[in-house]
């Protein structure tokens, strides 16, 4: 299964270690395949800048273009 996780580094409403759990219940991926991404989203908080919400963005559109068919 493909999954990719997003995180803020400093988000206090979705703690960063409520994300590394969800990771972790998953389970690994089949193969470990880059299929599965974690990407943080160095120095943001809940609530991102531009640039860091383009910078997200950019992340997950390209991800979905390679494994979201």
């Amino acid at each position: 299964m493909a999954r990719a996780h997003k995180r803020a580094e400093h988000d206090v409403s979705v703690p960063p270690s409520a994300v590394h759990r969800l990771h972790e219940a998953l389970g690994p991926a089949p193969t470990r395949s880059t299929a599965c991404r974690h990407h943080e989203l160095r120095g943001a908080g809940h609530l991102t800048t531009a640039a860091q919400w383009t910078e997200a963005m950019t992340e997950t559109m390209a991800w979905l273009e390679r494994y979201g068919r």
